[in-house]
């Protein structure tokens, strides 16, 4: 390898960590946040209590507005670290994971649309969500610390996991559908509120021990 070429090379690998530096504190805060508000939402939905009837039966239009606070939570804490950088919010970093993610967010869309409108389906909805938000995790694979892809593959094997102990029976009766849309909740807290919790927290006791190692 000439020295040019090598040059470069370690420019890419030094370039990658720290994009992968850059991607996990801010990653951190807004996997708690979203954490944190799932559980709450679970906690509320499954918990007897004045709260808890706002909820049945309003399993996407709840997680939709889930959706949209950690959206908004994710664009703060992006628009704050690249304030900080002195970089423009819309860099190319931040369009080329958008455009990485975007299959896979699309996809859940159309899912969600057509599942909605058939009875019984939360549960359903709740699996689609798991697998296709750790598809889109993976696809951020070559900018993204290693701790994301574990993330990935948490909920992509939680979600197959449930299709293979679920029981054939528990769809068959329409009159189940309370019981499916509380298992969606628990399935939903479980995975987006948990796992991003547990991340949010494993991330950030890094960071600081690093910081102070």
């Amino acid at each position: 390898m000439n020295p040019s070429a090598a040059e470069d090379h370690l420019r890419v690998i030094r370039e990658l960590m720290e994009r992968a530096t850059i991607y996990r504190a801010v990653s951190a805060p807004a996997a708690l946040f979203c954490g944190i508000v799932a559980l709450s939402v679970g906690a509320l939905a499954l918990t007897p209590g004045p709260a808890q009837p706002l909820f049945q039966y309003h399993f996407v239009p709840v997680w939709i507005v889930v959706c949209i606070l950690s959206a908004i939570a994710n664009v703060f804490f992006l628009f704050r670290s690249t304030t900080y950088r002195g970089e423009t919010f819309g860099s190319h970093r931040l369009r080329t994971a958008l455009y990485a993610i975007a299959p896979a967010f699309l996809i859940a869309i159309a899912l969600t649309f057509l599942l909605s409108r058939a009875k019984s389906s939360e549960l359903f909805i709740a699996v689609t969500w798991m697998a296709l938000y750790g598809l889109a995790l993976l696809s951020t694979t070559t900018f993204a610390p290693r701790s994301i892809v574990v993330l990935g593959w948490a909920f992509i094997l939680t979600g197959v996991l449930i299709l293979v102990l679920m029981n054939p029976r528990l769809t068959a009766s329409a009159g189940r559908s309370l019981q499916l849309e509380q298992t969606g909740y628990l399935a939903m807290a479980g995975t987006f509120g948990l796992y991003h919790t547990v991340y949010g927290l494993v991330v950030l006791f890094s960071a600081r021990r690093y910081e102070h190692g």
